[in-house]
C-alpha cells in the first residue's frame, strides 16, 4: 500500500487567473510583474526556476515572434520544495520538479497506479498564460485577452482527496490527506496571496477559476481565491480499514 493517496494529471485540478489587460499587450511590462511572481515563489519555496529567466524573456521580446506569459514546462525546469510519504510511508521532503516521478518511482508506483494518475511533465506549480503574437510591427494578444493563470495539476495540496487510484474509491469517499497539506500548502497559500496582492496593486485580482464540469467540483469547498483552506468542511472521510486494503498486483486499465 501507500499513503500517497494524491494523484498527478494531466488537466488543472485548480486553476486562479489574473486578467492583465491592464497592462495591455505590452510584453516588457508583461516581463516585469512574471519577474516579481518568480521572486515571490522562490522565497515561498515553490517557483524554484533555472537561471536566466530575465534573459529569456528579454530574449523572446527581441524575437518579435511570439511572447508567451508564465515560466515553467519542458524548455524551463521549475522545482518546489514538497513534502510526500517514500516508499516506507514514511515522510520525505525535498525539492521536485514533477510529481508524476515521484510517483512513478515509488516501490509500487508503475505497477500499481495507472499512469493518468501520476502523469508525467507537470511542474507542482505551474505558471502560464496568454501567448502575445508580433504581427504588422506591433504585438497583440488573442481574443481572451491578456491574462496571467497559476495552475496546480495535483491534489496533494488538497486537505482531502479523491483517492484516484486507490482500489477502495467511491463517488461519497474523500482520502485524508492532511498530514502532507499541512506541510505543503501554507507555502502556496503565502505566495497566492502575494501574487494577489501584485495584482492588487496593478489594479486588477486574481481569482479562482471554477469550472462547471468535472472532478474539480469535487474540490471546491476547500478553494479560494488566494489558496486553500485546511480548516474547510470534514467530508465522508474513507475508514482505516478501506484505506489499508491491499492494492491489486496491477491497476486495471478504464
Amino acid at each position: 500500500m501507500t499513503k500517497n493517496l494524491w494523484t498527478q494529471q494531466e488537466h488543472p485540478i485548480v486553476e486562479w487567473k489574473a486578467s492583465l489587460d491592464v497592462l495591455g499587450p505590452e510584453p516588457e511590462s508583461i516581463a516585469r510583474v512574471l519577474l516579481q511572481v518568480a521572486s515571490v515563489g522562490r522565497q515561498a519555496s515553490l517557483v524554484l526556476l533555472d537561471d536566466g529567466l530575465a534573459d529569456q524573456l528579454d530574449a523572446a521580446i527581441a524575437s518579435c515572434k511570439t511572447f508567451r506569459i508564465g515560466f515553467g514546462g519542458p524548455q524551463s525546469s521549475c522545482a518546489a520544495e514538497l513534502c510526500w510519504y517514500d516508499g516506507t510511508d514514511e515522510i520525505t521532503c525535498g525539492v521536485v520538479d514533477d510529481l508524476g516521478e515521484v510517483l512513478a518511482d515509488l516501490p509500487m508506483g508503475e505497477d500499481k497506479i495507472n499512469a493518468g494518475y501520476r502523469e508525467l511533465g507537470r511542474p507542482p506549480v505551474l505558471v502560464t498564460g496568454s501567448t502575445l503574437s508580433y504581427r504588422d510591427n506591433r504585438w497583440a494578444a488573442g481574443l481572451g485577452g491578456v491574462n496571467l493563470r497559476i495552475q496546480l495539476c495535483s491534489d496533494i495540496w488538497m486537505p482531502y482527496v479523491r483517492g484516484f487510484a486507490h482500489p477502495s474509491r467511491r463517488d461519497d469517499l474523500f482520502f485524508d490527506n492532511t498530514e502532507l497539506a499541512s506541510r505543503n500548502t501554507p507555502r502556496l497559500n503565502s505566495f497566492l496571496a502575494h501574487v494577489a496582492a501584485l495584482m492588487r496593486a496593478l489594479g486588477t485580482e486574481l481569482v479562482q477559476t471554477e469550472k462547471e464540469a468535472g472532478y474539480i467540483l469535487d474540490y471546491q469547498p476547500w478553494v479560494h481565491d488566494t489558496g486553500i483552506a485546511l480548516g474547510g468542511p470534514v467530508p465522508n472521510v474513507a475508514p482505516p480499514e478501506l484505506v489499508g486494503v491491499e492494492w491489486p498486483l496491477s491497476y486495471r486499465e478504464d
